[in-house]
C-alpha cells in the first residue's frame, strides 16, 4: 500500500492540535520523510513505522519549523539501532548544506554513531529530479517564499499506483509550483488563512490556493500548514478555495493519512 501520512499540520506556530508540519510517504517498507520539526522519532513510532529503519528525508528549506527535528532524530536512530550501518540520505537546498552540516557537527552527531549521514543537494532548477528508486521519482521546483531563502515544493511519483502527489512547501502563488503539480492525484498545499487576513505575500490564502489548485487541474487539494492563531473555522477555508476550485478539497489535520 501506497500512502502519505501527516505527521504534524501546523505553520511556524503550534497548538495543542496542529505540530510543525511534516509528512511521510510510505510504500511497502520504504519510507520518505518530508520536513522534520518536531518529535518526528515519535510520531513515526505513533503511527507505527519503525523510525530506525528511515533513509531519506527532504528538507524544504532552512525555516527553523521545517527542521529543526533533525538532530533529535538523528539522536533516536542512533541509539535506537547502535549497529545501524546503513547510511541516512538528507536532501536539501544546495545552500543549505553547509547550515545543516554545522548544525550537525556542532551536536557532534556525526561522531557520535557509525552510520554514514550524507547530504544530497537539490538544485535550483525547475522540476530537478532529487532521487528515484524502485518505488518513487521524486522530483522538485522552486517555489516563492523567502527570496534569501530558496525554498522547494516536491512532487512524488508512486511506481506501484502509478499516481502523484505534490507538497508546495511554505510559497505565495507560484507559477513553477503550478506546472509542477499539473494534473496531480493530491496536491498538499500551505494555507496561511482567509482573504483579507493579514497574510505575508511570502504565503498563500485559500482564495490563492483554490486559483492554484484549478489552475493545475488537480484531483484533490489538502490544505496544511495552517496558521493555528488565523484557522479556526476550515468551513471558510473550504468556502473560498470553492470560489475557484470545485474538485475535491479537505483541511488537513494532524495523523491524517492517505491512500494512494
Amino acid at each position: 500500500m501506497e500512502k502519505i501520512t501527516l505527521l504534524g499540520t501546523g505553520g511556524a506556530v503550534v497548538d495543542g492540535e496542529r505540530d510543525n508540519v511534516s509528512l511521510v510517504f510510505t510504500s511497502g517498507d520504504f519510507h520518505l520523510l518530508i520536513e522534520c520539526g518536531g518529535s518526528v522519532a515519535h510520531k513515526l513510532a505513533k503511527v507505527g513505522i519503525p523510525y530506525e529503519t528511515l533513509e531519506d528525508v527532504i528538507i524544504t528549506h532552512t525555516h527553523l519549523d521545517h527542521w529543526y527535528g533533525l538532530p533529535g532524530l538523528i539522536f533516536s536512530l542512533g541509539y535506537r539501532d547502535l549497529r545501524r550501518t546503513a547510511p541516512l540520505r538528507l536532501y536539501c537546498p544546495e545552500k543549505a548544506q553547509s547550515l545543516i552540516w554545522v548544525v550537525l557537527d556542532l551536536l557532534k552527531l556525526r561522531e557520535e554513531f557509525a552510520f554514514p549521514i550524507e547530504i544530497h543537494p537539490i538544485p535550483y532548477l525547475e522540476n530537478a529530479l532529487v532521487f528515484e528508486n524502485d518505488h518513487v521519482v521524486v522530483a522538485s521546483t522552486p517555489v516563492d517564499h523567502s527570496p534569501q531563502l530558496p525554498t522547494h515544493g516536491i512532487k512524488i511519483f508512486a511506481r506501484a499506483s502509478g499516481k502523484s502527489v505534490v507538497y508546495s512547501s511554505d510559497t505565495g502563488p507560484s507559477e513553477r509550483l503550478i506546472r509542477l503539480a499539473n494534473q496531480t492525484d493530491i496536491l498538499f498545499h500551505e494555507c496561511c488563512g482567509l482573504a483579507g487576513q493579514p497574510i505575508p505575500p511570502i504565503h498563500s490564502s485559500a482564495l490563492q490556493v483554490g486559483e492554484i489548485a484549478r489552475r493545475s487541474d488537480v484531483r484533490k487539494l489538502i490544505l496544511l500548514h495552517l496558521d493555528t492563531m488565523l484557522n479556526a473555522a476550515p468551513a471558510a477555508l473550504i468556502a473560498q478555495v470553492r470560489t475557484h476550485f470545485q474538485g475535491e478539497v479537505g483541511v488537513a489535520a494532524d495523523f491524517d493519512e492517505y491512500v494512494l
